[in-house]
């Protein structure tokens, strides 16, 4: 039991994240996802390709997450 991070998947050039602005282009053909600093995960818990957690993030036992999860934020 463990956190699950979803196998990058994409075309050549089609790696994009989704940031507080919407998507981003991020230059990659791939793009999985990006934790910042201290972010903890729980049990079970699943991170989508092009998932960006901000820094000290909590996301709670078997939630399945996506798309920007802002710095400090708790997904419980």
């Amino acid at each position: 039991a463990g956190t699950k991070v979803a196998k990058p998947r994409g075309a050549p050039g089609t790696g994009k994240a989704t940031g507080l602005n919407g998507k981003l282009a991020t230059g990659r053909v791939k793009f999985g996802v990006c934790l910042g600093p201290n972010v903890k995960t729980g049990i079970n818990t699943s991170l989508n390709p092009g998932t960006l957690v901000g820094a000290g993030a909590l996301i709670g036992a078997g939630q399945n997450v996506s798309g920007w999860i802002a710095p400090a934020a708790r997904v419980l």
